[in-house]
This record gives C-alpha cells, structure tokens and sequence, in this order.
C-alpha cells in the first residue's frame, strides 16, 4: 500500500488530529512492549477520542471509502489510509 512500512504510524497520527473528542485535551499514546512473557513484541496506539461511528465502521471495511469526504478542517478524505495499519495488525 505504501513504500515505507512505518507509514502506519503517520497515519495513526493524522487520524488522531482528524478525530472527534469530548475532553478538551485530546491525547495520544504510542507504546512498544515487549510481550506479555511469550516473546512476542507488539505496538500499542491509544487515544481519547468518542468512538467510531457506524458510517466510520462501513468506510474502515469498504475499499476506498471515507467518512471524512467533504467534512472541513479533516486531513485525511481518501479512504486508504488507516487501511495501510491492517497490514501490521
């Protein structure tokens, strides 16, 4: 999907900023773990936005599909980006 396979983090980022939030501070958390005594290494990505919508569900599951498209002020609008964290999920 991209070049790089860190884009997934850009991309959280920006889904971060694009993110609808009650709190007045929005946050943002990355962590790398190192397991949980299997070995196995992960990332965590958290934050303190609402929630998904169900139309922010459809367009995760569609392809090419955004819930953003034509809402001002947002980054991202085409669809692809979040999928590209699929690939290292």
């Amino acid at each position: 999907l991209y070049e790089m396979e860190s884009h997934f983090v850009y991309e959280l980022v920006q889904n971060a900023d694009d993110n609808r939030y009650s709190e007045t501070v929005p946050w943002l958390k990355f962590s790398l773990c190192a397991g949980d005594g299997t070995g196995q290494a992960f990332f965590f990505s958290a934050n303190n936005e609402v929630g998904l919508s169900n139309e922010d569900v459809m367009a995760i599951c569609d392809v090419n599909a955004s819930s953003k498209l034509g809402k001002q002020g947002l980054t991202g609008q085409k669809g692809i980006g979040w999928k590209s964290c699929f690939q290292v999920s």
